[in-house]
């Protein structure tokens, strides 16, 4: 899913090269979007949950469209990081 983000970011989450922390329960980040889009992956029925009522609240827009072979392949990438530590 590819959402414009409204108004909430803290601050943090600016500078977060984690993208694909896979114990959160929604990670939000600029690979596989468009520009001015960011992709959106829910893990956890929660996070579904958090994630529709901002919708309904308007603090998001979402849009299909997310290029899901390059944040697989960001994900393959992170592994293999991983693995030589």
């Amino acid at each position: 899913m590819t959402i414009r983000l409204a108004v909430l970011m803290l601050p943090g989450c600016r500078n977060c090269t984690d993208f694909t922390a896979m114990q959160s329960y929604i990670s939000i980040g600029g690979v596989g979007s468009a520009p001015g889009m960011s992709s959106v992956i829910v893990r956890t029925e929660k996070g579904l949950g958090l994630f529709r009522i901002a919708e309904e609240m308007g603090f998001i827009e979402a849009w299909d469209g997310v290029n899901i072979e390059a944040i697989e392949r960001l994900c393959r990438l992170k592994m293999k990081r991983m693995q030589r530590i």
